[in-house]
């Protein structure tokens, strides 16, 4: 924030901060001078530091996690010299719509604080997203409108006037690796690109990252994964030639699964499978193009990573023989297959598994 020499209020509106920063919450009305608004930071997406859509308690805040402030008398917080934030303005009587109030951003404690930053830097974005619960409290009017930049979030949610979520870093810079060889992908299983001739690393070595940088041969939050390109790129066609991409059943979480189960078990059938040699025979750009095989890279990632186990710990993966299995007996085998139903780990829609079934057992007479 910054103030002219008349020391006129300015309210440039910030879409992130780092933690620990002091800001100014602001919230623009009409017809509402002197009333009060109660307001809520609330964390979004998923849980971070509190649980989706609760709010998350900042220092000196309300132990219920809200903010309370008045249209048009500012705040009562006082600056270093103990005068009102709100009457050392000149402008002040233009500011009768507007209700704002300085907070930092942090909790109470220090333990806390050493807490939130541990799970800004384990995040997946190295960020907290959060978004503003509003609610007018003197005689609320049912006509009373809330004007909502992010619609979807509901009527009285608010992120900023572009829609996003506020985001907070823990203010440290980011890991950033550049000219290095190597072949790089985000955590969606997009390829970015493919560093080669630099002094740095190896030209099989594989790195998963947030982003590109900037500038040329830069990829932001890079993690180096315990693999080579080769193996990589077999194991993740053996994933997805062992789903039912073959039978046009696209399931993220099953091909994820079975990412999963491999980095168990070794042996995999499938690595020879039609679909599996058609992913190797591909190109990284091309592979990128096609959904299922962005989630076999995706999957191999995260089972790699280990992170959540879709297969809820399962060491084997059947695919057809599954289909057979009658829904009223306890058995084995059919004659043809042995069942191993108890370790197949993976939820589908009872409409998915007809299709599949039907399609399976067309291509298996």
């Amino acid at each position: 924030m910054r103030e002219s020499q008349n020391k006129k209020k300015r309210f440039p509106e910030i879409h992130k901060a780092n933690l620990g920063d002091e800001i100014f919450l602001v919230a623009r009305t009409e017809n509402l001078i002197g009333k009060k608004l109660k307001i809520e930071i609330r964390q979004a997406k998923e849980r971070q530091i509190a649980d989706k859509d609760r709010p998350v308690i900042f220092k000196n805040q309300d132990r219920s996690g809200s903010i309370t402030i008045t249209v048009g008398k500012g705040t009562k917080d006082k600056d270093e010299n103990g005068q009102d934030y709100f009457s050392k303005y000149a402008n002040a009587n233009k500011l009768e719509n507007f209700a704002w109030k300085s907070f930092l951003l942090r909790p109470e404690s220090d333990n806390e604080f050493e807490q939130w930053k541990r799970t800004i830097e384990d995040s997946r974005e190295k960020k907290l997203y959060l978004y503003f619960h509003a609610e007018v409290l003197d005689e609320q009017d049912r006509d009373t409108i809330f004007i909502n930049g992010d619609k979807s979030e509901g009527i009285q949610n608010f992120s900023n006037s572009e829609g996003t979520y506020f985001e907070i870093s823990d203010g440290e810079s980011t890991n950033v690796l550049e000219n290095t060889n190597g072949n790089f992908y985000d955590y969606d299983g997009l390829f970015l690109s493919k560093v080669t001739g630099k002094k740095n690393g190896l030209n099989t070595d594989v790195y998963v990252c947030e982003e590109k940088g900037d500038r040329e041969n830069t990829f932001i939050g890079a993690k180096k994964l315990n693999t080579t390109y080769s193996a990589f790129i077999n194991h993740a066609s053996t994933a997805y030639g062992e789903s039912s991409v073959a039978y046009n059943v696209v399931d993220k979480y099953e091909i994820f699964a079975i990412a999963s189960v491999h980095k168990r078990n070794k042996v995999a059938y499938g690595v020879n499978s039609d679909f599996a040699v058609k992913f190797r025979n591909l190109t990284d750009v091309q592979r990128s193009q096609k959904i299922a095989m962005k989630y076999a890279i995706a999957g191999e990632i995260n089972a790699l990573l280990d992170g959540t186990d879709y297969s809820n710990g399962a060491k084997q993966w059947d695919g057809a023989e599954q289909t057979h299995l009658p829904v009223d007996k306890d058995i084995s085998s059919n004659g043809r297959f042995m069942f191993k139903v108890n370790v197949m780990g993976w939820d589908i829609t009872d409409e998915l598994y007809s299709s599949w079934k039907k399609l399976f057992q067309i291509n298996l007479e």
